[in-house]
């Protein structure tokens, strides 16, 4: 269970933003709190944020080469080792 929350300011109520954060928010759930910040690569938390909550056609850099490169790594996973194999990056 995560023991992160998710503090919002008042410019950032709207759902690209709300859904980006709550991304992360599964990711510490799924993956640990400490850990994620420090193991995992920041091409996944930010690109899986990016490539699941922005519909903008192109981000600026780094974020548009982060969303890329896990839309790649995603590509022809098993929906039901998505966790299992983000753990070993």
């Amino acid at each position: 269970m995560s023991t992160i929350g998710i503090i919002v300011g008042p410019r950032g109520w709207n759902s690209t933003f709300l859904s980006h954060e709550f991304v992360h928010h599964l990711q510490h759930e799924k993956l640990g709190n400490f850990e994620v910040w420090l193991d995992t690569p920041q091409w996944f938390m930010e690109g899986m944020a990016y490539s699941l909550t922005d519909k903008r056609e192109v981000l600026d850099e780094p974020w548009e080469s982060h969303r890329a490169k896990f839309e790649l790594w995603n590509k022809n996973l098993e929906p039901n080792n998505f966790w299992q194999r983000a753990r070993s990056l």
